[in-house]
């Protein structure tokens, strides 16, 4: 199970990542490295849209979280870069 912290669905608003992004990663992201007892990944998605009036062929999210008892999942941030990364 996946929950996210205010601030991670906060600052996921600003950047333009979803939910079901951020679960995405989390299931078959490449693995990043973390500090303490976080955890992360790394996706690339299509994305072939404009953000903030420039067009970008892909975005790339980045997400930290850490793992809880009873199989939870918080999330403590999650970033995105627009660009092409392949």
């Amino acid at each position: 199970m996946i929950r996210f912290t205010d601030a991670a669905l906060t600052k996921m608003a600003q950047r333009g990542i979803s939910r079901e992004e951020v679960a995405a990663t989390m299931s078959s992201g490449s693995e990043i490295v973390a500090h303490s007892n976080r955890r992360g990944k790394l996706a690339v998605f299509p994305f072939n849209g404009y953000r903030r009036s420039k067009w970008y062929a892909e975005k790339e999210v980045r997400v930290i979280w850490v793992d809880e008892p009873d199989d939870v999942q918080l999330v403590l941030t999650a970033i995105a870069r627009y660009g092409t990364f392949q």
